[in-house]
Parts: C-alpha cells; sequence; structure tokens
C-alpha cells in the first residue's frame, strides 16, 4: 500500500513515467524526449530522400532489438510530414499486436497499397480497393469476404490524408484496423491464411498482379495528392526466435518489394546486422541503428528526458550515482535501461518516496538479469565468451551462426558501431550477461 503521504499528482506523474518508459511503443511526445542517436537513421534517410528525391529508394533500417528502430521510424516520419515535398505514411503491424511472423512481403505489398487507397476518394477508391483484394485474396475473395473487407472503404470515407494503417492478425476475425492517420478501431480487415512460409517469387503471377495493382494505385494517388510517397513499415521486430529465418523469407528470397514503384522505409527484423553486405544488391539501402553502445552518457539523458517529460525533477528521482549505475548495467542499451526503469519506478510509488534508492535499482538488476540470462545454454555460455574475449561473432559451424543470431536478436549480444577510421562493427555481451559468464 502507498504511504499515506505520497502525494497524488507526484503518483500520477511517475506512472506516467513508466508510460514514457515503454518499450513496445514510441511515446507520443517523441520530440520532447528524442535523444540524437550514434548515427541518425531518420536523418540520414531524409537528407538522402531531399537529395535525390524518393524515386524507388527502398530502405532497410537494421539493428539489434530495442535499438531504437521504431523510434527511428517515428522520427522519420515527422520529419517528411514537416517537409511539404512528400507524403510518408506507417504501417505499423505491433500496434495491432500482429504475429509478425505470419507477414510475407506479399502481406507488406498488399497493406502498403491498402494504405495508397486510403487517398482516393468514392468510386475510385472502392474500385481500387476491390482490384487489390481481389488480386491479394485471389480465389478467396469472394462477395462474403469482399462485402466484410469492404469495412475498410467505409471506414476510411472522409479521412482526407494518407496516414497510418493498423492490421488484424492473419486468418483470425477481424480485429483490427485499417486507418488514413486513424488508430486500431474494428475495421474488419483480415490477412490471408495460406501458410507463414509462403513465399511469392517476384516474377510469378500473384506477383505481377500485385505489383500492377499497387503501380495503378499509386499513379492514382500521386495524381491526385500532387506528391510522391513514402511508406513506412514497422512492427517486423516481432520475429524472436526465427528473425534471422524471415528476414530471408521477405527479403532475400523474393525481390517483390523492391519492385513497389514507390519509396518505402523497413524497420527490419534483428538479424542482419552482420549480413548486409549483399542487400545493395537485391534493391535496398541498409542503413544501421546502434542505440547508444558506442554513446553510453546518452542513455542518462535519455532517461531524464522522460523524467523531465512526466513533469517530474530529474535530478530528484534519478540521484546521479544511481543513474550511473542504470547506464553502465545497461551497456547503452536503450531498452535494458527502460526496462530497469519500469521495474525500479513501481518500488518507489510504494513505499511513497520522491527519489529512486539503490534497493529498488538492485531489485530491478535481479529481474531484468534473469530475464536476460534465464534460458541460456552452455552451449549459448561458450559462444558468448569468445564474442567477449574477441569482440567478434567467432561462429565456425551452422549451428553456432544460429546461435549467434538468436542471441543477438534478443540482445544478449550487442553491436557497437565503428571506431572511425575503422570500420568494422565491433561486439559484445550484454554487461548484465558478462557478469555471469565464467573467467
Amino acid at each position: 500500500m502507498t504511504a499515506p503521504s505520497f502525494d497524488k499528482q507526484r503518483r500520477d506523474k511517475l506512472r506516467r513515467l513508466v508510460e514514457l518508459c515503454a518499450v513496445d511503443r514510441t511515446p507520443d511526445d517523441l520530440d520532447a524526449i528524442y535523444v540524437e542517436p550514434v548515427e541518425s537513421a531518420a536523418e540520414n534517410i531524409r537528407r538522402r530522400i531531399e537529395a535525390l528525391g524518393p524515386g524507388e529508394q527502398h530502405w532497410l533500417i537494421i539493428g539489434g532489438r530495442g535499438c531504437g528502430k521504431s523510434t527511428e521510424i517515428r522520427r522519420l516520419n515527422r520529419l517528411l510530414s514537416g517537409s511539404g515535398s512528400v507524403q510518408s505514411f506507417v504501417v505499423d503491424l505491433d500496434a495491432a499486436r500482429v504475429n509478425a511472423a505470419d507477414v510475407t512481403a506479399f502481406d507488406l505489398c498488399y497493406l502498403i497499397g491498402l494504405s495508397l487507397v486510403g487517398s482516393l476518394d468514392g468510386r475510385e477508391r472502392e474500385a481500387a480497393y476491390r482490384k487489390l483484394s481481389a488480386v491479394y485474396f485471389g480465389k478467396d475473395a469472394t462477395p462474403a469476404l469482399e462485402q466484410q473487407l469492404g469495412a475498410l472503404g467505409r471506414f476510411a470515407e472522409g479521412a482526407g490524408t494518407v496516414g497510418s494503417i493498423v492490421v488484424g492478425s492473419a486468418g483470425g476475425a477481424p480485429v483490427a484496423a485499417a486507418g488514413l492517420g486513424l488508430a486500431a478501431a474494428a475495421a474488419g480487415l483480415l490477412l490471408r491464411d495460406r501458410g507463414k512460409r509462403e513465399v511469392v517469387h517476384e516474377n510469378s503471377p500473384a506477383a505481377n498482379a500485385m505489383l500492377a495493382a499497387n503501380t495503378e494505385i499509386h499513379a492514382s494517388a500521386r495524381q491526385k495528392v500532387g506528391q510522391p510517397f513514402v511508406a513506412l513499415v514497422d512492427g517486423l521486430e516481432k520475429m524472436n526466435g526465427e528473425a534471422a529465418e524471415r528476414f530471408r523469407d521477405v527479403f532475400e528470397r523474393t525481390l517483390l518489394l523492391p519492385k513497389l514503384p514507390f519509396a518505402f522505409v523497413i524497420a527490419a527484423p534483428p538479424s542482419s546486422m552482420t549480413k548486409v553486405t549483399t542487400l545493395p544488391d537485391l534493391g535496398y539501402q541498409p542503413v544501421e541503428v546502434w542505440s547508444f553502445t558506442g554513446r553510453p552518457g546518452a542513455i542518462g539523458e535519455m532517461i531524464k528526458k522522460r523524467i523531465r517529460a512526466a513533469g517530474l525533477d530529474a535530478e530528484e528521482v534519478l540521484p546521479e550515482p544511481l543513474c550511473r549505475q542504470v547506464v553502465a548495467w545497461c551497456g547503452g542499451h536503450a531498452r535494458t535501461a527502460m526496462y530497469l526503469m519500469r521495474e525500479a519506478i513501481p518500488e518507489m510509488i510504494v513505499a511513497g518516496r520522491s527519489s529512486l534508492a539503490a534497493a529498488d535499482l538492485d531489485k530491478a538488476h535481479r529481474v531484468v538479469g534473469r530475464r536476460l540470462n534465464s534460458a541460456l545454454t552452455g552451449a549459448d555460455a561458450r559462444l558468448l565468451a569468445g564474442v567477449r574475449d574477441s569482440g567478434m561473432m567467432a561462429c565456425t559451424t551452422e549451428a553456432d551462426e544460429d546461435r549467434a543470431s538468436r542471441l543477438f536478436e534478443s540482445s544478449q549480444i550487442l553491436a557497437v558501431p565503428p571506431s572511425p577510421p575503422s570500420t568494422r562493427t565491433l561486439f559484445r555481451v550484454h554487461p548484465l550477461v558478462e557478469s555471469e559468464l565464467p573467467p
């Protein structure tokens, strides 16, 4: 029970701070809490788009789990939206709790196309929507299904501009929505249920029909809006445990996405940090997000900005010695810092204190440490020890490669940006994991 003297207003502000430390979504007031990373993917892409025009630039934002890819997607959307020269829109899978392991390149083409359909009006919108649905569902696009999916068109009426689309899980009841700047309302949108391992080849009849439909929709949308489009796709990070395989399915085993006739930026699954050399040959431009592994002091800045955004005194809530402790424990990994804060702040609320105590963080350390270490095997520990000692992914077998990919996906291994003049990415073991390894 919270101490009676604990001020309700302060408790509410601390609860707001817990919300601002969310790890699965970017807070709405991004500008107030944004901290410039080592290299800003959003700024990098914005500059290239402004210099060359969006054309058919196809970007993949790559990096480890919880390193800030979604934050950079949201930041890029704000930068492009304020430019006045392009129309950007976000296709957000995570917001609707979609199982990203079921999403294929063909699905992504459909979802991006649906977002563009929303910029059209009246009969033109209905015709484009029906054509795209017929291509996507094929023989399953029955009148009953069309009627069910028609809710999308009705929901979009009067929305006016392209904004974001939120989708429901494949093959289930219509649980979430599509919207043009609208979020998570029941609009009756479904995805196909044809097996999550399906890969549609870029030269297949289905792929050609999908590309033709997107090309036609894009031409109509651009003529109406008068500006080129940039699609921003987020939510594919929810592929933990099989991210490397799904990355290959979506981006390497079919070149369907790079054939889309407009620009897109996709936050990729966290599996490609060591395999980016082939991406340009496949039609993608990779840009890395490093979290703050090369700039650990920024973690303290990030936390303090969130504290201030909640209306609290940063130095009072998180005394400097404890701030340094959080920075050391998380190793520059933003998600771990947020986990630690979300575990520690409730302890402070329950105790009715205005400041975090060392005991609060010690308890958070145990909880988050167990989470990172509980599933590690002896083989994992041996590979991690090799990374610790060499700074490299020392893999000699296919099993080791799969293991290293899994450990990178789940943040036990972190990527460190090159230190000029070197261009080589280094790797290190997460501090909360390294402390449990044998010497």
